[in-house]
């Protein structure tokens, strides 16, 4: 069995700002996430029972707060005096974020994280002055109009223009497909993206051409069409259409020998979780992420040893995201 030998590259740590600690300060702050807890009467269930019986409360909510509380104990190591306050919004929609803001006095907090819904944050951000943390993404965040409202994460329009940028610096030449679907947005979407690279690419004769579904697919005839053999082609999936994805993505791997693709997007929704990853390694699937962790690094070791040794289990993504926006906010 011969095991090709693995190169590890040298990461250097970007200092972004003083990660300094003033000793004794006191920070209070409140937590407000969908725990649900009067639906499943968690007061009279064993923990065990909670996991094995109950596994819709192993969800968002749950991760977020075990990372947030690993954080919180963290600093208080580091002498920061907290004073947390947990919240259960309960389901959206519901009351309890309306009773919690009438009942609890949130602007004696120096911060607030949560609550995980957009119309929940845009209601607690209107009746409080202090901070608001939204945890999540939302694609109704643009359209957040309350000042004290801060995002933990970007727009989409940022990806697209980190795609944009990214192929302008590296694609030297060749031919460019744009998949869009025909919702009005996404065809908008697909045209500023055309535009932008047939003015911003390196080699002025590539191609860049707009395919789009006609009665709801993209036959493969008309990927062969467009996509030219010996030579670079590289398909943009600028929608998140089920059928479409799925239909692209299968094209692409039945390509004639002497044709070959790449295929990228700047949105990777969930519709990539249904298609199988050897598919989307053989068409060299790439995408813009938000997210990294580099796991050979000190703090990660760290936080992933405190973490296990706390909740017998390695933090999932959301209970890494609850660490990070926990730790830094504080």
């Amino acid at each position: 069995l011969k095991i090709k030998e693995i190169t590890i590259d040298v990461v250097y740590d970007e200092v972004f700002y003083d990660d300094y600690i003033q000793q004794g300060s006191s920070l209070k702050v409140a937590l407000m996430l969908p725990f649900r807890a009067e639906k499943y009467n968690i007061d009279t269930l064993k923990i065990k029972d909670i996991f094995t019986k109950n596994s819709t409360l192993v969800n968002i909510a749950t991760d977020f707060y075990l990372g947030a509380e690993i954080a919180i104990d963290s600093l208080r190591r580091r002498g920061v005096n907290i004073e947390l306050n947990v919240y259960d919004t309960g389901f959206r929609r519901g009351n309890n974020v309306r009773t919690i803001i009438s009942e609890k006095d949130l602007n004696s907090n120096d911060v607030v994280i949560g609550p995980m819904f957009s119309e929940e944050i845009e209601l607690v951000a209107s009746n409080v002055n202090t901070p608001i943390i939204f945890p999540v993404y939302s694609n109704k965040q643009s359209s957040f109009y309350v000042s004290n409202i801060i995002k933990t994460s970007p727009e989409k329009s940022v990806f697209r223009e980190e795609l944009e940028k990214y192929i302008k610096e590296n694609f030297d030449g060749g031919n460019i497909i744009i998949i869009s679907d025909n919702k009005s947005d996404n065809i908008q979407t697909s045209s500023s993206m055309k535009s932008s690279l047939e003015f911003g690419l390196i080699n002025t004769e590539s191609t860049v051409n707009i395919l789009t579904p006609i009665d709801g697919y993209i036959a493969k005839s008309r990927f062969l069409d467009i996509i030219k053999p010996n030579t670079k082609n590289w398909v943009i999936i600028a929608t998140d259409n089920n059928v479409i994805v799925e239909n692209v993505v299968n094209s692409l791997i039945s390509l004639p020998e002497e044709t070959t693709a790449k295929a990228f997007t700047f949105d990777k929704g969930r519709v990539y979780d249904k298609i199988d990853n050897r598919k989307l390694a053989k068409v060299g699937f790439t995408y813009v992420s938000d997210e990294f962790v580099e796991e050979e690094s000190l703090a990660t070791r760290v936080f992933e040893k405190q973490y296990r040794n706390k909740n017998k289990a390695l933090p999932s993504f959301y209970a890494t995201k609850g660490f990070d926006i926990t730790y830094d906010i504080l």
